[in-house]
């Protein structure tokens, strides 16, 4: 238990560190998923760079370059369909680590991913784990992970 209070007392710091930087590398996370939730794949293409790595809980688990955002989103949406879920939406969190170095940025975020299947409401909760590059002015995901707790 006397870990908790050390990793409360660091976010607190680090969030304070870089909260101006990190500011808007976080906007860029949250249009992500908003992005995601919207099934918006030109949204969602938009929110990253363009050759981006994505990584999922479903096969084939990875998907990077230039088609991986449409790879993904097909790939999640067959396998939805495969298990029958429905009304599927994500939220996040106030980020657990977030550090904004010069163009680069890095981020664990908690996330809850709320659906249904086969009718019954699921709830999974989860690690978001996002890399972001700042390009031309405009924060944008590279790379993101998601990861059952």
């Amino acid at each position: 238990m006397k870990i908790l209070p050390v990793c409360v007392l660091c976010a607190g710091l680090s969030a304070h560190a870089f909260a101006k930087p990190a500011d808007p590398a976080l906007a860029a996370v949250k249009a992500l998923v908003a992005a995601i939730n919207a099934g918006s794949l030109a949204a969602t293409q938009a929110a990253m760079t363009g050759s981006p790595a994505i990584t999922d809980e479903f096969p084939p688990f990875h998907w990077d370059g230039k088609n991986a955002v449409a790879d993904w989103m097909n790939g999640f949406a067959a396998d939805a369909k495969a298990h029958g879920v429905t009304d599927d939406a994500v939220t996040i969190d106030t980020p657990l680590h977030l550090t904004v170095a010069g163009g680069h940025g890095y981020a664990v975020v908690p996330m809850t991913y709320t659906y249904k299947q086969n009718g019954k409401k699921v709830t999974e909760n989860a690690l978001f784990t996002v890399s972001l590059v700042r390009s031309g002015g405009t924060w944008l995901v590279s790379s993101w992970s998601y990861g059952l707790k």
